[in-house]
């Protein structure tokens, strides 16, 4: 029973203190919590630069940039493929003849 009481007095202590940051769409803030905590490091490091401006990004904005940032790698994967494809291309190699003349006689 008393770890029901503590679960009870820490979450709700948790959701009066998220309230009273008066979050206008609380439902969106977290479903943009959760998702951030699903992303790697990197691309929530450039989420955060793309997004500096003072008011919270929107799940939406997330959506709209890892949307973005999936079509950009599927881009630079394709072209390295491409590249690389290229690169190690086998061009046949110009046949050479070798005699040797003996002008003794």
């Amino acid at each position: 029973a008393s770890n029901l009481e503590s679960f009870v007095t820490n979450f709700d202590s948790a959701v009066q203190a998220l309230k009273q940051l008066q979050i206008s769409d609380l439902t969106d803030f977290i479903l943009l919590h959760l998702a951030l905590q699903r992303l790697d490091s990197d691309t929530i490091k450039f989420f955060e630069i793309t997004h500096r401006k003072n008011t919270i990004p929107s799940y939406n904005d997330l959506v709209v940039f890892v949307k973005e940032q999936a079509k950009v790698l599927s881009r630079s994967i394709n072209n390295n493929s491409a590249v690389t494809s290229r690169q190690y291309k086998s061009f046949p190699q110009p046949k050479t003849t070798k005699s040797f003349v003996n002008t003794e006689m």
